[in-house]
C-alpha cells in the first residue's frame, strides 16, 4: 500500500511549526521520580540517572514542577528563591548536568515559575509584613480588614481559599490581612504593580540564560484580580466564594502578554504554558491565537473538573462517558487550526486517569492503554505524566496518616469537624486526592519499588511490586511498551501532531456516546479551518442519494488517521461511513482485552492484548523500536492487525475500552 510523504506538512504550517507542536511533554514530579543520594526524597540527580529511560519512551521534553528552595508548606508551590535549587533535590550545578543530559538526547527542560505567589518566607514579603513602608509592601495585598456591626474586624471579602477557610490571613506583625488563594503560606503577587512584573520578567530572564527550553506558568490567570476586590458568589452551602468569573481577563491579556513578548524576544524557540483554571475555549482560541498570542498553549480544566458537583472535586460524580466526550470534543473540534493547548488526562495534581476514567477496574489495564492512545493521537501537545506510561491506578492509603497533601489534609480535618466518618473519608480521598498521583514511581520490585535506599517520604505504591518499571521493561506486552509505541506512532504520522480534529459524526459515522472516534486528517489543521464549508467531504448525492466522498476532500487523503476508543466497560458498535470503508484504511494500533495474562510476565490483573505496526518508510521515526527499513511489527500485531481488523460494511462492534488506529493509503 502507498503512502503519502506529507513531508511538507510542517513547513506548510508556517507558525504551527514550531517544535512542541508535535512534542511529548512528560512531566515529573521529582521528589517521587527516583531518589540518587538515598534520603528518601527524589531529586537532580536521581532524574539524571533515568535520562537513558525517557529517552527510552521517545519524550520530547521534560517539565519539572518547582525544584526551588520552599518550606514545602504545598510541596514546592510556595517559592522561597526563584533562582536557586532546593537542597533536598541538589545544587545548580545538578541541574545544569540534567539540561546537558536532556540536550544530549534531543530533549527541552521546561520549568514550573510559580508567578501568582510565593511562600510566605520569600524574601520579598519578609520585608513586607514588617515595615509598612517597605518597597516590597505593594509587592502583595495586604488590608486593614472592615468593622461588622458588632466591631468585629474581618476580612475584606469573601473570598475563600482552595484549600479551605478564608482567603485572608491576619499577620501580627504587617497588623493587616494578605491574601492567599492557596495555603495561608502563599501569599498572592500583587501584578497591578509594575515592580512585580519587572522582577518576574528578570527571573525569566535568567532562567533562559541558564538554558530552560520554556515554562509552565502556574494559575497564571489568577493574577487578574478584580479592582477593589468585591465579594463573590458563595459556594453553595459555605460562607466562601470561589468565583473564577471575578477574574479580570483583560489584565490577564496584558500581563501575561507583557511576560510572553519578553520571553520571545530573548528566545523565540522557548515555549510559554499557561496554567488556566477556569479558562474557557473563547479565550483559550484569543490566547493562544496566530495573530497575536499571549500563551503558546494553556493548560484547560473542563476535562477534568465535570465529574465533580458544580465543578467541587469532593463531592464527586460517577464517570459520565457521554459527558466526557462531549466536553473533550468541543474543545478539540474548537481548537482545530485555531488554538493550541496542552492536552492531558493527568497530571500532579489530578487523580491517576486509570482510576478516574475507567470504571471497571477488572479493565484497568486494557482501559489505560486506551486513554493514552486517546491522548496520543489527540489536537494538541500530549503532556504525559510520570507513571501513565505504566498504568498505575490510584495509590488509595489505607490510612489517614499516609497522606502527606495540604489540600488533602486540610479536606480531611473539615471533613472530620462535619462528622463524616474516617472509613467515608479514607474512600473519598482515595478516589479524589492528589496524593494518589504523587507516591513515588516503582522502579523495581525491591522495598519502597527502588525509589530509594531509605526511607520514602510518603508510602509506596500498594502494586508496586506488579508494576514496576523493571518488570514492564523486560514485557513487549507491557503498557509501558504500548505507550512507547504510541508515541512512535505520533512521530510517524505528522497528522497525528499537525492534522485537523474531525469527529467520524461529521463525516457520516454513527458513533454512540461511549466511544470517541475522528480522524486526523492528511493536511495542515489551520488551512482546513481556513476553507471552512469548503472542507466538507462530501460530493452532492448521486442519483440514488447516496454520499460519497468528493475527490479532493482534506479528510480522505493518504496519511489521514481514524482512532476509535471506546470507554465504556461495554461492547459498543460504530458504524464507519461506507466511503471510508471503502478507503481500506490499514490497522497500525489495536488494543483490547483478552482473558488471563497474555504478557510474558502475567503481569495485569486482566489481559490486554496490544499491536502497532509502522508501515514500510515510516518506520524510522519509530523511537528505538524498528529500523529503517521495511516495516516493523510491536508485540502481538499479527493477533490483533490482521485482516479481521479491516474495516467491513456494517457496525463495527469494539470490545470494552477497545481502541484502534487506522491510516489512510
Amino acid at each position: 500500500m502507498a503512502y503519502a510523504s506529507f513531508g511538507g506538512l510542517r513547513m506548510s504550517l508556517g507558525a504551527r511549526s514550531s517544535w512542541w507542536h508535535s512534542a511529548v511533554v512528560y512531566e515529573i514530579y521529582p521528589m517521587s521520580f527516583y531518589d540518587a543520594d538515598g534520603d528518601g526524597v527524589g531529586d537532580l540527580r536521581g532524574i539524571l540517572a533515568k535520562v537513558d529511560y525517557l529517552a527510552h519512551l521517545g519524550v520530547d521534553a521534560v517539565w519539572l514542577t518547582p525544584i526551588y528552595p520552599s518550606p514545602w508548606a504545598d510541596n514546592g508551590y510556595d517559592v522561597a528563591d526563584y533562582l536557586s535549587v532546593h537542597p533536598a533535590f541538589g545544587t545548580l550545578e545538578d541541574l545544569y548536568a540534567l539540561r546537558d543530559a536532556l540536550r544530549k538526547r534531543g530533549m527541552r527542560l521546561i520549568l514550573d515559575l510559580v508567578f501568582n505567589h510565593t511562600s510566605d518566607e520569600h524574601p520579598w514579603f519578609q520585608a513586607a509584613r514588617l515595615d509598612p513602608q517597605s518597597p516590597f509592601r505593594d509587592f502583595y495585598y495586604f488590608h486593614p480588614g472592615i468593622r461588622d456591626e458588632d466591631g468585629e474586624r474581618r476580612p475584606p471579602n469573601n473570598w475563600g481559599s482552595f484549600f479551605g477557610g478564608s482567603a485572608w490571613t491576619w499577620d501580627e506583625q504587617a497588623q493587616a490581612y494578605y491574601l492567599h488563594l492557596f495555603d495561608r503560606k502563599q501569599p498572592d503577587l500583587n501584578w497591578d504593580h509594575p515592580p512585580v512584573r519587572r522582577a518576574l520578567t528578570d527571573i525569566a530572564r535568567t532562567w533562559l540564560v541558564r538554558g530552560a527550553g520554556g515554562f509552565r506558568l502556574d494559575v497564571i490567570n489568577f493574577i487578574g484580580k478584580p479592582r477593589g476586590l468585591p465579594n463573590g458568589r458563595p459556594e453553595p452551602g459555605s460562607a466562601y466564594a470561589y468565583d473564577l468569573d471575578l477574574l479580570d481577563r483583560e489584565k490577564v491579556e496584558r500581563y501575561v502578554g507583557e511576560l510572553y513578548r519578553v520571553v520571545k524576544a530573548q528566545n523565540p524557540e522557548a515555549v510559554v504554558i499557561g496554567e488556566t483554571p477556569g479558562v474557557t475555549l473563547e479565550e483559550a482560541l484569543r490566547w493562544t491565537r496566530l495573530e497575536a498570542p499571549i500563551l503558546d498553549m494553556v493548560i484547560a480544566f473542563d476535562h477534568v473538573t465535570f465529574d465533580g458537583e458544580g465543578g467541587n472535586k469532593w463531592r464527586p460524580l460517577p464517570f459520565d462517558v457521554g459527558r466526557f466526550k462531549k466536553i473533550w470534543t468541543r474543545w478539540q473540534k474548537g481548537l482545530s487550526g485555531r488554538g493550541w493547548w496542552a492536552v492531558y488526562l493527568g497530571n500532579h495534581d489530578q487523580p491517576r486517569p486509570a482510576s478516574r476514567y475507567v470504571r471497571d477496574g477488572a479493565y484497568r489495564a486494557v482501559g489505560a492503554v486506551a486513554l493514552n492512545a486517546l491522548l496520543l493521537t489527540a489536537y494538541g501537545t500530549p503532556f504525559l505524566y510520570q507513571g501513565e506510561e505504566l498504568g498505575l491506578p490510584n495509590a488509595g492509603f489505607s490510612s489517614l496518616a499516609e497522606y502527606r497533601d495540604v489540600e488533602s489534609r486540610n479536606a480531611a480535618r473539615l471533613f472530620r469537624e462535619a462528622g463524616m466518618a474516617e472509613e467515608d473519608i479514607l474512600a473519598l480521598l482515595g478516589r479524589r486526592s492528589r496524593d494518589n498521583a504523587r507516591v513515588p514511581i516503582p522502579w523495581t520490585d525491591d522495598p519502597a519499588g527502588g525509589f530509594t535506599r531509605g526511607n520514602p517520604w510518603i508510602s509506596p505504591h500498594p502494586r508496586a511490586g506488579e508494576l514496576h518499571v523493571a518488570r514492564q521493561l523486560a514485557d513487549p506486552g507491557s503498557l509501558l511498551a504500548a505507550t512507547r509505541a504510541l508515541i512512535g506512532l505520533r512521530r510517524a504520522f505528522p497528522a497525528a501532531a499537525h492534522g485537523p480534529f474531525v469527529p467520524l459524526e461529521d463525516v457520516g459515522g454513527d458513533v454512540p456516546p461511549e466511544v470517541i472516534a475522528y480522524l486526523r486528517p492528511a493536511v495542515p489543521a489551520e488551512h482546513f479551518a481556513a476553507r471552512g464549508a469548503e472542507a466538507h467531504p462530501f460530493a452532492e448525492p448521486g442519483s440514488g442519494g447516496a454520499r460519497e466522498i468528493s475527490r479532493d476532500s482534506p479528510v480522505g487523503r493518504p496519511g489521514t488517521l481514524l482512532v476509535l476508543a471506546n470507554l465504556s466497560p461495554d461492547s459498543a458498535a460504530v458504524t464507519v461511513p461506507e466511503w471510508l470503508v471503502a478507503v481500506d484504511p490499514e490497522p497500525v494500533f489495536c488494543s483490547q482485552p483478552t482473558e488471563g495474562a497474555v504478557s510474558p510476565s502475567g503481569v495485569f490483573e486482566y489481559g490486554v492484548l496490544w499491536g502497532a505496526r509502522v508501515p514500510s518508510g515510516r518506520a524510522a521515526n519509530f523511537p528505538g523500536v524498528c529500523g529503517a527499513e521495511g516495516s516493523c511489527e510491536a508485540y502481538a500485531a499479527e493477533r490483533c492487525l490482521g485482516s479481521a481488523a479491516r474495516l467491513r460494511r456494517g457496525p463495527l462492534t469494539l470490545e470494552p475500552y477497545e481502541a484502534r488506529v487506522y491510516v489512510l493509503g
